[in-house]
């Protein structure tokens, strides 16, 4: 099974030409073995007039003397050998298909062309197929090839109670094979060009359907139609995925007004608690509830961030390389010790404040813990990718997907007075959806973590 097409179109053309080629094989087999047995079979009633004729003579001639000028006027002939045998030879009746048919053919024009009737026990025949390349004689003749030579011997008691042995020699040519071989080998290729043509059409309303499922995972706010075409199974699956596709739309829209509303309405009460926290003594305390105040606004800010603009940005062909040479210079201008390597010099389309969110989430996380970061872009055969590097604790094997996960926080590898409300990486991941690109987190070998970022084109 690990050698089959991994696709469906692959799978099914392969059965399709296998069974088209077996096909092939078996009626070029039945082909064959018809028309040698035709063939052969016709051959040999041609030998059995013309043997039943000979006898006729020698039935005919019972003078001694006439009978010997007979014979030796029918051994003149270049396919015909007559000779007095004391007995029969051949001794005994060949079973084969042949010698038998020769024998019926020999009775019957005997007894209905001359009125002869023999005597079953009166009559042998044997028939040899020799192929004409190696000859009667053994001798090897490669000019003559598909050829076949047919030799009928017969022997025979006629009524004077003399046995004769007759043995006539004839060359047949070989049936035209390679006729027949063009013509199945022209039907079998224009019935494989049919069969795979239909497959294609078949499976490309599969191959829509699974393109317009990736793309709706990596883009909610598609709203083109998926195409209801092909057999009615695979119309009624485009159907139910357009059915799915409008429903989940329309969750994700009252999600995110669910979300914008439920921000907007916390702005009043938290400006309110601001002011209140203004007249709180002591100092300490009025500290601390500052910093809950600001860790409470900053995730209303990031949960605005999933269902503002930036969720609908068009993308827009963008110079890669000095994008991210931009944003580590800008963090270098701040103080931080961010760097850029790699070049990409052919302009890629990204959304560019939901890319720009997702790398300054992973800067903010790489400086967070490690103090300093590196950017790194490299071609890829379908895009590019694009790593966050740092040397700082990692993140323990177990957790390097739930850190994907919002609002979810990791205790005690990295601590809660680094600050952060949990949703950073969930963001972050989110961004990287909307430029259809995949992000995974890496522990590298010496310490520290990979972000990788994998845009495809």
């Amino acid at each position: 099974m690990r050698r089959l097409p991994g696709g469906l179109f692959g799978r099914l053309a392969l059965l399709l030409v296998t069974a088209f080629l077996i096909l092939h094989l078996v009626t070029l087999l039945t082909v064959r073995f018809f028309t040698d047995r035709q063939a052969a079979r016709n051959e040999v009633a041609d030998q059995a007039g013309s043997l039943a004729l000979c006898l006729r003579l020698l039935d005919h001639v019972r003078e001694q003397v006439a009978r010997a000028e007979l014979v030796h006027r029918l051994e003149r002939l270049d396919t015909l050998n007559i000779r007095l045998t004391p007995g029969p030879e051949p001794e005994a009746q060949s079973r084969d298909d042949l010698s038998l048919y020769l024998r019926s053919r020999l009775l019957d024009s005997l007894a209905n062309l001359y009125g002869l009737p023999f005597q079953a026990g009166h009559l042998r025949t044997r028939v040899r197929r020799i192929p004409a390349s190696r000859g009667a004689d053994g001798a090897v003749n490669p000019e003559a090839r598909g050829g076949m030579i047919y030799q009928s011997h017969v022997a025979v008691r006629l009524h004077d109670g003399v046995w004769y042995s007759l043995i006539q020699t004839s060359v047949a040519a070989g049936p035209s094979l390679h006729i027949a071989l063009l013509t199945l080998s022209t039907g079998s290729l224009i019935m494989i060009s049919l069969a795979l043509w239909l497959v294609h059409r078949l499976v490309r309303p599969l191959r829509t359907l699974a393109s317009a499922a990736e793309r709706f995972g990596r883009d909610v706010e598609c709203r083109e139609p998926l195409p209801e075409e092909g057999p009615e199974e695979v119309r009624e699956a485009a159907r139910a995925f357009n059915r799915m596709r409008e429903r989940v739309g329309a969750a994700m829209a009252q999600h995110e007004r669910m979300l914008a509303s439920v921000a907007h309405d916390l702005r009043t009460p938290l400006t309110r608690l601001r002011l209140r926290v203004e007249q709180v003594r002591p100092a300490e305390l009025r500290g601390k509830l500052r910093a809950d105040m600001d860790a409470l606004g900053a995730i209303m800010a990031s949960s605005a961030e999933l269902t503002g603009d930036v969720a609908r940005e068009a993308a827009v062909p963008t110079d890669m390389a000095a994008f991210l040479e931009s944003m580590a210079a800008d963090r270098q201008d701040m103080g931080q010790d961010v760097r850029f390597s790699g070049q990409y010099a052919e302009p890629f389309p990204i959304r560019e404040k939901a890319l720009r969110r997702c790398l300054e989430n992973l800067l903010d996380n790489a400086l967070r813990h490690a103090g300093g970061a590196e950017i790194c872009l490299e071609r890829q055969p379908d895009g590019l990718r694009i790593d966050v590097l740092d040397r700082g604790p990692g993140i323990p094997e177990a957790e390097l997907q739930r850190v994907f996960e919002p609002f979810y926080r990791l205790d005690p590898a990295r601590a809660r007075h680094t600050g952060g409300c949990g949703l950073g990486l969930s963001i972050a991941g989110a961004m990287a959806r909307l430029n259809n690109g995949d992000l995974a987190l890496f522990n590298r070998e010496g310490g520290g973590l990979c972000a990788r970022l994998l845009l495809r084109a």
